[in-house]
């Protein structure tokens, strides 16, 4: 072979070389890119709802948007807690680098038949928060509700946590209060504050009990449409609730009120994955 031919293939193996080795340091930045720090001592919580693949509502993703999201998020660098980890971080202990806890709503059917293969697939044990007064009688909900018999096997598997979100309070009293927030009327005549008191007490009891019968620590409630006030705060602690999920949004920290913890919504057909991070990111400034 001449000379000249075998310097030109040097000089292109050399090239070609340098094209490669360069490619490979630019996807080691990118990788580590993901992987930095967003945020240490805070947790995101989501909140999702029904998770279908014909409904588009306005609290609806499909089973594939969520997987999208998850599969995002993890090459992002978020790490994935538990409720009990949760537990652990507010009262003092630590969590991964970019911490998220994942929350659903409502406790729909959906739950157990679209939304957990997807969250199993990821590794994720989401908190189910349940409506309690459907699980007997899960078809009397608008969307089909969590049955007995699956929310058992949802503990035995430990594929969720099951916490409270009420009895039977899931419901608006008037547009600014539902009946866990506000006062209701009975043949024109108000509740008065002891009756109020009383209602809601039985409601929270009602509800933790019935958990129970589920391996629940029933120590943890997400207020109905996100409404509460300082009574409904007291009551809740009395009968044993920790913690309190709203649906404001905003990242968890070590400060955070216990009865007051935000959450971001990614469970809405718009809500990509990349819009998932960038609200992510929006609540830690």
């Amino acid at each position: 072979m001449p000379q000249r031919r075998v310097r030109l293939l040097t000089a292109l193996v050399r090239r070609l070389f340098l094209v490669l080795l360069f490619a490979m340091l630019s996807l080691a930045v990118a990788d580590n890119n993901h992987s930095r720090p967003y945020y240490k001592d805070k947790v995101a919580v989501l909140v999702y709802h029904h998770v279908a693949s014909g409904d588009l509502g306005s609290v609806t993703i499909t089973p594939g948007l969520l997987d999208s999201q998850l599969k995002d998020m993890k090459r992002r660098g978020y790490h994935f807690i538990t409720m009990e980890d949760f537990r652990g971080f507010m009262e003092g202990g630590a969590v991964p680098r970019n911490a998220v806890l994942v929350t659903f709503d409502d406790g729909y059917k959906s739950f157990y038949t679209d939304a957990v293969p997807v969250l199993s697939k990821h590794q994720v044990q989401a908190v189910n928060f349940i409506v309690t007064e459907f699980i007997e009688r899960p078809e009397r909900s608008t969307i089909p509700s969590l049955s007995a018999a699956e929310m058992t096997e949802l503990a035995d598997r430990s594929s969720a946590e099951l916490q409270c979100h009420s009895h039977a309070l899931h419901k608006l009293a008037n547009p600014k209060e539902s009946y866990l927030s506000g006062r209701l009327e009975h043949e024109g005549k108000r509740e008065t504050d002891e009756e109020y008191t009383a209602r809601i007490r039985q409601d929270v009891r009602a509800c933790s009990n019935e958990l129970r019968r589920f391996r629940s620590k029933a120590d943890t409630y997400a207020y109905p449409y996100g409404m509460f006030n300082g009574k409904v705060q007291e009551i809740l602690q009395e009968e044993g609730i920790r913690y309190a999920f709203t649906v404001h949004p905003g990242i968890a920290g070590r400060r955070t009120n216990w009865m007051e913890i935000p959450r971001i919504n990614a469970g809405s057909p718009f809500m990509t994955p990349k819009r998932v991070h960038k609200n992510i990111m929006r609540k830690l400034h």
